[in-house]
């Protein structure tokens, strides 16, 4: 099979970055896969892929950047009703770009086009009308994310995301709890696959280091400032355990301000971002998930694959997966002196048991085994018998 996977990422994103990389390399063992970008060429090979991988980047123009901020203001206020929503496409993706993909894919011949966001999902269903080469969008957010609040960069994008959506030819979402809610709320069906991991298991945690551990872009959406405050008050009466912090964006100046406040700068680092998580995380025992909404969260199952349990928020992808599964401990979202509570409590617990927990749990989420369920979905759509039964 030939298939395109595409990512719209016009701001790169390490969690983005991984599972795209990582559903292109499992794929490639089988068919032939052909990545397109439109973001990274000049930052180098972010998605870490091996030279004979094909990959094609189509660079944003600034001008088209600067469309896209005005759309999603017109979009807040409401301006794309039933009247306007087709306008959406032929405005948020212009002539030249609709022309691009077309083109690529109908040269290319592909048997099957994969958006990994809801920027690639959106442009592949303003061409849906001019290919007959199926379409599978995966969308790696909640939707909370995307309208649960006005600084959310689709806010009030639902009707957008309807119309255009339901074009394709199907929609993968990460949760349960999501495929539940784009059909109550927006009447779009979706399949609820989990995000993979591609983490080799040669690095375990020893769990002799006392240092929590949290990875992920400097956002408001990933709760680093609920975590530093939870923190602040563990550390009252704790004077032994560390925390690291692993990540870019744009509250990575405010979180430095926050440390030197809570004077933690002997007790807290912050480290740049690194396509290489596993070396951060097997020096920790503990890692903590503090977002205040996500799609998955990728980077808890990797830390899972590293043998470390988990303090997590009550967000809902997260009670999905890790409730019963004895690796984690959880907290009220947005409550540090909850999450103080529960980091004393985690290392006071049988981390070893949590730890063997975790790194047997993180099985479920390799790259072979979700690249099965990916796979019946494919076939599926482009009429083939499945490959291997699930």
């Amino acid at each position: 099979m030939r298939i395109c996977f595409l990512t719209y990422s016009v701001f790169t994103h390490g969690g983005m970055q991984r599972i795209t990389a990582t559903m292109t390399k499992e794929f490639s063992k089988k068919h032939d896969v052909h990545l397109l970008l439109t973001s990274g060429k000049k930052d180098g090979n972010l998605y870490n892929m091996p030279d004979a991988q094909k990959i094609t980047v189509y660079e944003l123009s600034i001008p088209r950047k600067i469309i896209r901020n005005t759309l999603n203001i017109l979009a807040k206020k409401g301006f794309f009703n039933a009247k306007r929503v087709e306008k959406y496409g032929s405005l948020m993706f212009l002539k030249k770009q609709r022309n691009f993909l077309v083109d690529f894919i109908n040269d290319n011949q592909f048997d099957l086009v994969v958006g990994f966001d809801t920027g690639s999902d959106l442009w592949m269903a303003s061409v849906k009308e001019r290919v007959k080469t199926p379409m599978v969008g995966v969308i790696q957010a909640s939707y909370d994310h995307f309208f649960g609040s006005s600084d959310r960069g689709n806010y009030k994008h639902e009707f957008i995301f309807q119309h255009y959506l339901k074009k394709l030819d199907n929609l993968i979402v990460l949760s349960d709890d999501d495929k539940k809610t784009f059909f109550n709320k927006l009447g779009l069906e979706a399949v609820r696959v989990y995000n993979a991991h591609d983490m080799e298991y040669d690095e375990i945690s020893t769990l002799s280091n006392k240092k929590f551990i949290a990875l992920g872009r400097c956002a408001h959406h990933k709760g680093f400032d609920v975590l530093l405050e939870g923190f602040k008050i563990f550390a009252l009466t704790n004077k032994e355990w560390t925390l690291d912090i692993v990540g870019d964006g744009p509250l990575k100046p405010f979180l430095e301000q926050k440390i030197d406040e809570f004077n933690l700068r002997d007790r807290v680092k912050l480290f740049p971002y690194t396509s290489n998580v596993k070396k951060h995380l097997a020096q920790a025992s503990v890692f903590v998930f503090c977002s205040r909404s996500e799609g998955f969260g990728i980077v808890q199952i990797e830390a899972m694959s590293c043998g470390l349990p988990i303090v997590a928020s009550t967000i809902p992808v997260t009670q999905e997966i890790l409730t019963s599964q004895k690796v984690a401990i959880f907290y009220e979202t947005e409550n540090p002196y909850s999450l103080a509570k529960s980091l004393h409590e985690i290392i006071t617990s049988d981390l070893k048991k949590m730890s063997k927990n975790a790194i047997q749990y993180s099985k479920s989420f390799t790259a072979e085994e979700i690249g099965k369920q990916y796979e019946e979905i494919f076939n599926e759509a482009v009429g083939c018998v499945p490959v291997y039964n699930i």
